[in-house]
């Protein structure tokens, strides 16, 4: 679980390598930034919501997938 973790030194926190990987993946296909934009946006979303993109109730995705039904 260690090795899952990202310790963001300046802000104290802590952030899951696989939240930020899927947040950078899905902010490069939303707007077409390089890598590094992509990554500061998703990190800027992980840290106000530590699950952005994946809480099963909540997260983007699921927020996403129940738009499209509609």
């Amino acid at each position: 679980m260690e090795e899952d973790i990202i310790n963001i030194r300046r802000e104290k926190m802590a952030i899951s390598k696989r939240e930020l990987r899927i947040g950078t993946i899905i902010e490069r296909k939303e707007h077409g930034f390089n890598l590094c934009v992509s990554r500061k946006i998703a990190m800027d979303h992980i840290k106000e919501f530590p699950r952005y993109y994946t809480d099963k109730k909540y997260g983007l995705i699921v927020m996403e997938k129940k738009l499209k039904k509609r």
